[in-house]
């Protein structure tokens, strides 16, 4: 969490590192629901209310595309990612010239948290946009997709 990674920053003494407490999504500026699982793999997820969840807070959204533009990153080499099955929204919204821009995705992917898209259509869109892909299932809703931009 946010206040974890403030925590080791300090700690480590580490330079050039800017922090956002932030949650990537489709769209920059949208305020979404996080919920802390009560197990202590630091997992949370997604939802639209709290629905009288204990441990909920809000967060503010920011999309990969603008990620890029606000830190005027021309190339990203590597895109680590795991956003607990917001994966989906995240990529399926960025426009073909971000995908241009990414030398290699490192994720692990879960099930749609908006129920639009599965792992196939995951794999499509990186296909379509020029990557490379191999997974490594974990079960039947996780698993961990690497791809690899052949176009760079």
């Amino acid at each position: 969490n946010f206040s974890l990674a403030l925590k080791n920053i300090k700690n480590k003494k580490a330079e050039n590192i800017d922090i956002n407490n932030l949650a990537v999504w489709s769209s920059t500026g949208r305020e979404i629901n996080i919920f802390s699982n009560d197990s202590q793999t630091g997992e949370h997820t997604v939802g639209e209310s709290a629905d009288g969840r204990d441990g909920a807070f809000k967060v503010k959204t920011i999309s990969i595309q603008d990620i890029f533009g606000k830190n005027n990153i021309a190339y990203c080499d590597l895109l680590k990612m795991d956003i607990e099955g917001a994966e989906y929204s995240a990529l399926f919204s960025m426009p073909e010239s971000s995908f241009k821009k990414i030398g290699n995705i490192c994720m692990e992917y879960h099930i749609d948290i908006e129920n639009k898209h599965n792992i196939e259509d995951l794999k499509n869109l990186l296909i379509n946009n020029g990557f490379e892909i191999e997974i490594e299932k974990i079960n039947n809703d996780t698993g961990l997709l690497s791809a690899f931009n052949k176009l760079k």
